[in-house]
């Protein structure tokens, strides 16, 4: 029986370290030593998953056949989308345009003076850079991403044309967007794609709107975790670790500048070279460090800031080491640019191996985990007005809240219109209210789409992601570049069948279908789905909300290197066993 009990202990363990993917990042993992130096501008394959900054052509769904469960028939499609992609903001755009040129002379510095690991092709396109963005470009929908988001429409149209091939009617047709223009000029674009040639009518946007925008009127979110240090602090804990120390030396390295590391040893080298000297009476060279830290020293004496990383401190060199600050401005230069020109590179993605872009895309992760995923059960909840809307309109009615909304939007779309169209609108929506509409297409930001596929529960591990789980979590299902890319988007389709069930919901995630937790099939039982979701149709949205002093619930997980200290914990216990 002891023995039994042994073999089993020794089998969980074993598992478990499978399971918790021991082996597998054995396999996968890649360390700094083994990253070598490439040209960028001649890969055929870059890594471009950039976080919310992805580009949607990254993801799109070419496949546009169309969507059909046997025995049913699509009654009704519900779509939330993000904006396409947009310029950096104007907080962005200022660092960009001051930081920006001074790291490109400093690297054009460096490699005149033969330092750096940069091929010829990509020196060549940082040192031809300019930036062509000013304040008045903030946040602006690119061309790209109008792109992203009327070749969208084109897709749909295609996969649901037994909803949307007929003429465009406002009235089967619900487009609605928040009051930014990058999300106005995003449903203008789907439209275009969706219902070529045809004036889509886009009602004006609500001055608050607390269904696309419900992350604004949520008091216990913004305070206890949007405006909370702790949601933050596993991502600043990350920057110190040996992971992001390992990228900024590769960094600097590949640019030419001096690393920490080196740093230390010409210090150490300096510093024996003057203990010689003083035991032969030498004292005319006492100075230790390297005569770049010399003249930094000089320097910031005279002037306290010469030595941040936002001045100059070296005539002809503008810095002597990149700082985390400065890798996170290169980078998003590189995703803001490869996005704004998908076709292109973006000389500044150079700056990177692959290794490189995964810790950047891990510490956006971090952040976004935290503020929108699953370490606060706040986050899993606070959407629900998104949910009991998919649910009151796919049920054929409309409830009091969205009445209300609807009527102030009707109000302004048809404020020109004469009594005759009144009439006949009225009678539109009486119809409308008993069948509901074939689409509703609703275009809004990360801020609703992620906290939204939290509390439909997809893309959520069995584990926390923390700054000292890098390496466990490369394999982690919650990956911003692929949940809130620009033009991320989540769609149900509502289906009437000829077999029970008769009704049923299938979800869309970047125009593909996705099992939801819980369902047994990807076109899930209507009733099931309701109950499954019951709470958030219910959507005690004030309750959730309410400040009430008391810091918000965080959802029991647990890191996996936490997990492995069990499984050691278990093997010594099974050791145990066996001595006994």
């Amino acid at each position: 029986m002891k023995r039994l009990l042994y073999l089993y202990c020794v089998f969980t363990i074993i598992y478990g370290f499978f399971v918790n993917s021991a082996l597998a990042n054995l396999i996968n993992k890649r360390s700094a030593t083994e990253e070598t130096s490439t040209c960028y501008a001649s890969n055929n394959d870059p890594y471009t998953f950039f976080g919310t900054k992805t580009s949607y052509f990254k993801l799109e769904n070419e496949d546009v056949s169309p969507i059909k469960v046997e025995g049913c028939k699509t009654k009704s499609f519900w779509l939330l989308a993000r904006h396409g992609s947009r310029n950096p903001g104007d907080d962005d755009i200022s660092q960009m345009e001051i930081r920006g040129p001074e790291i490109q002379a400093a690297i054009i510095d460096n490699h005149q003076n033969e330092k750096g690991q940069l091929c010829e092709a990509d020196y060549e396109g940082i040192s031809k850079w300019s930036f062509g963005l000013t304040i008045d470009d903030d946040s602006l929908l690119t061309e790209s991403g109008k792109t992203e988001l009327k070749e969208l429409g084109q897709r749909y149209k295609a996969r649901l044309s037994d909803l949307l091939d007929e003429p465009y009617n406002e009235e089967n047709i619900i487009f609605r967007t928040t009051n930014r223009e990058r999300t106005i000029d995003s449903g203008k674009a789907f439209g275009e794609g969706a219902f070529p040639d045809e004036a889509i009518n886009i009602p004006p946007p609500l001055d608050e709107d607390k269904l696309l925008k419900y992350y604004d009127f949520c008091p216990k979110w913004s305070s206890g975790v949007g405006e909370n240090d702790a949601t933050y602090q596993e991502s600043k804990l990350f920057t110190g670790t040996q992971v992001v120390k390992d990228a900024m030396a590769r960094i600097n390295a590949k640019l030419g500048f001096v690393t920490v590391i080196e740093k230390e040893e010409e210090e150490n080298l300096d510093v024996n070279e003057a203990m010689m000297e003083d035991t032969i009476d030498v004292e005319t060279n006492s100075t230790v460090g390297n005569k770049t830290i010399e003249k930094r020293d000089a320097d910031e004496e005279n002037n306290p800031d010469a030595g941040s990383p936002e001045t100059e401190n070296v005539e002809g060199q503008v810095l002597d080491e990149l700082h985390f600050e400065d890798a996170i401005m290169i980078y998003d230069l590189c995703r803001y640019e490869k996005a704004r020109n998908p076709d292109d590179i973006s000389v500044w993605c150079a700056a990177f191996e692959d290794e490189d872009l995964l810790v950047m895309e891990y510490y956006q992760d971090l952040d976004y985990w935290h503020k929108n995923g699953y370490f606060y059960e706040i986050n899993t909840q606070f959407a629900c007005p998104l949910m009991k809307n998919l649910v009151t309109t796919f049920e054929g009615h409309v409830s009091e809240d969205i009445k209300s909304e609807m009527a102030i939007m009707s109000k302004n779309l048809t404020a020109t219109k004469n009594a005759s169209e009144e009439a006949d609108s009225a009678e539109e929506q009486e119809m409308f209210e008993k069948v509901g509409p074939k689409a509703t297409l609703y275009f809004s930001h990360s801020e609703a789409v992620l906290p939204f596929l939290s509390l439909l529960g997809l893309n959520k591990d069995d584990y926390a992601l923390t700054h000292s789980n890098y390496e466990e979590a490369k394999e982690r299902r919650y990956r911003v570049s692929k949940m809130g890319p620009f033009s991320a988007n989540v769609g149900f389709l509502m289906m009437e069948c000829d077999q029970a069930p008769t009704n049923r919901v299938m979800a869309l995630l970047q125009e593909k279908p996705v099992m939801l937790p819980e369902c047994d099939n990807l076109a899930c039982d209507w009733e099931i789905f309701k109950e499954i979701y019951k709470d958030d149709i219910s959507c005690q949205f004030d309750e959730i909300c309410e400040e009430d002093g008391t810091p918000p619930k965080r959802v029991p997980l647990q890191s996996n290197s936490i997990q492995v200290l069990v499984n050691y914990f278990l093997l010594a216990l099974c050791f145990i066993i066996n001595m006994a």
